[in-house]
């Protein structure tokens, strides 16, 4: 379960993750004299349009359709302007002092700080020549946009226009990415093999006999009755071509050069450390993904082995509670083999959902002084992407709320939607989990536009996570099997610290990574396999959800020892989610001085 990647990813991506505010220098103290004052919030904001204006895909997701008709072309022209922009803000980052800045300008350095080093660290490894998974790639997102349903508006003849000239440029960029891909084969830097041919499905559902066949046809299907005949008869016209002569054909090359070459050399291994400098490479993206930097791989994986142990035995006390004899394997094989515990259709399940909406939007205001103003909505994950998608995801809307969050529901295999499993997945997606705290960041109009659009894994996901713990308090999770599902979902983020450190640190394999979360838990054989490879296409980012929940516990513990009496469960949720997404140091910093501050009140 995540924030759906292909929007967070290109809405949030200035947000490079990072090893930290601590790592990047801090200026010798002789040159603190000759420094200037500087604005670091109008660094930041520049820093973000020169980014945006490199990256011009990302401004449909921020709702800023400057760039509707632009695709992100990966050129090696690209990459170094990229690596330029970079050097350029660090340096001009070093003319800051950070001992003169303090309050909003103080975190918004310690940000700018993290992202910029993190980026230049990151140039030693050659993410390039990856730039498809199963998971995560140009041609799925592409395809969302196409369908008329996502982020790509499709209002008036100008946006219709816009696209057609995005078309140009995916097809463009789809021979890119294949030259790249030949490239890490002679270098070794490929895919798993498995990996490869979960991608040939999702490319060749694209490839269609008839332009009106294909999911890019919707929009035209959708044709405003404003249009008038002349631009109707135009645009069907040109979208056929396009369909017929570019679209079809970037999905069909991709298909073939995988099935007909790239497929024999991609690797038996499984995880990073099968990658030349896999290591240090997995060491960067624990990095990236956690803004940790206080803990090796190593220690993950027995972290996640400890966290195991204990879910296990909270596990136990609910099959006493459900009476369900035996060891805790009969527990899972009731809750996968029970007809009862899963939806009988699709509809049901998408319902089940919004009734859940209902339920939750009712016991916010205990926790939370204050609300987003946007809200959202339910939708089943599409046909074309729902078997290699997680259970749940979330796509953020737009500042202006025009666009309205969406919390995609995967209804595609009941069996991996199970009913236990309803609530904890809804109180993460949705309110008070991604929802909820992606939307009040973005609707604050006091932060930098750098930061109103920022996003760490860890904080992000953290928050989703502890977001579930809510339901407790809420009242939720009263049903024992329901709380199951919120133990079931804790055991998951748990075993991720495992297997993803297993597959990227220890050597594990596919097979043995499934073997082990088969053995601990009750997720159904098609989950666990999505889930499995899902890390090995994603390294470190599942490390996130669990690292951050503890850590957001931890402060809220601290702040409870500390202030007794005057703790207030909404003050302490209003200072996390008012800084917006930090890495966790930042995040911890900013608590220690509100309690300090709340001390002395």
């Amino acid at each position: 379960m995540s924030i759906r990647l292909a929007a967070l990813t290109a809405a949030i991506a200035l947000a490079l993750g990072g090893c930290g505010p601590k790592e990047a220098g801090t200026p010798a103290p002789q040159q603190s004299q000759a420094k200037a004052q500087v604005d670091v919030t109008a660094l930041a904001d520049q820093y973000f349009e020169d980014n945006l204006q490199l990256n011009p895909c990302m401004g449909v997701y921020l709702g800023d359709y400057r760039f509707n008709d632009q695709y992100c072309l990966q050129t090696p022209a690209h990459f170094e302007a990229q690596r330029a922009l970079t050097q350029k803000y660090l340096n001009k980052l070093a003319a800051v002092d950070p001992s003169r800045l303090s309050g909003e300008q103080r975190t918004t350095f310690e940000m700018l700080n993290f992202d910029l080093n993190l980026a230049k660290d990151g140039e030693r490894f050659p993410n390039e020549l990856l730039p498809i998974n199963q998971f995560y790639n140009d041609f799925a997102t592409f395809a969302q946009l196409g369908s008329g349903t996502g982020a790509q508006p499709f209002a008036t003849v100008a946006d219709y226009d816009a696209f057609l000239k995005k078309i140009d440029g995916f097809a463009q960029n789809a021979d890119l990415e294949i030259g790249y891909m030949k490239d890490g084969m002679s270098k070794g830097v490929v895919l798993p093999k498995i990996l490869a041919e979960r991608l040939l499905p999702q490319l060749q559902a694209m490839v269609v006999a008839s332009p009106e066949d294909s999911l890019f046809w919707e929009p035209i299907k959708a044709l405003p009755a404003s249009f008038s005949e002349a631009d109707k008869t135009r645009l069907q016209a040109a979208y056929r071509a396009a369909i017929t002569n570019q679209v079809v054909p970037a999905y069909q090359k991709m298909h073939d050069f995988i099935a007909g070459s790239y497929l024999a050399a991609c690797r038996d291994s499984d995880g990073w450390g099968g990658l030349p400098d896999g290591k240090a490479w997995y060491d960067w993206e624990i990095r990236s993904q956690t803004t940790v930097t206080d803990m090796s791989a190593d220690q993950i994986h027995n972290l996640g082995l400890q966290l195991v142990d204990d879910i296990h035995g909270q596990m136990q006390k609910v099959q006493q509670e459900l009476g369900i004899p035996g060891d805790l394997h009969a527990l899972f094989t009731h809750m996968q083999n029970d007809p009862s515990e899963y939806f009988k259709t699709p509809e049901q399940a998408l319902q089940a959902f919004r009734d859940l909406k209902t339920k939750v939007d009712a016991q916010l205001p205990r926790f939370f002084d204050k609300m987003p103003k946007q809200d959202y909505e339910v939708r089943a994950t599409e046909a074309f992407r729902a078997a290699n998608s997680a259970a749940g995801e979330y796509q953020p809307g737009t500042p202006d709320g025009k666009r309205k969050g969406i919390f995609y529901a995967n209804i595609y295999n009941l069996k991996v939607q199970p009913i236990y499993g309803i609530t904890t997945l809804s109180l993460h997606e949705a309110s008070p989990g991604h929802h909820f705290q992606i939307a009040l960041q973005m609707e604050q109009g006091t932060q930098s536009r750098y930061r109103q659009f920022s996003g760490y894994n860890a904080y992000v996901e953290g928050w989703a996570l502890y977001a579930e713990t809510l339901g407790k308090d809420m009242g939720l999770y009263q049903d024992p099997n329901q709380y199951y599902g919120h133990l079931s979902d804790a055991l998951l983020r748990a075993m991720r610290l495992v297997v993803d450190t297993g597959l990227h640190a220890k050597g594990w394999s596919h097979d043995k990574a499934i073997a082990y979360m088969r053995d601990n838990s009750s997720m159904s054989d098609a989950d666990i396999q999505s889930e499995v490879e899902r890390y090995m296409a994603l390294p470190g980012q599942a490390l996130g959800y669990m690292l951050g929940r503890r850590d957001i516990e931890k402060l809220r513990d601290e702040a409870k020892a500390a202030l007794g009496d005057k703790f207030d469960i909404r003050a302490f949720h209003h200072q996390v989610l008012g800084v917006g997404a930090v890495p966790l140091a930042v995040l911890d910093d900013h608590i220690h001085q509100w309690i300090a501050s709340q001390q002395k009140a």
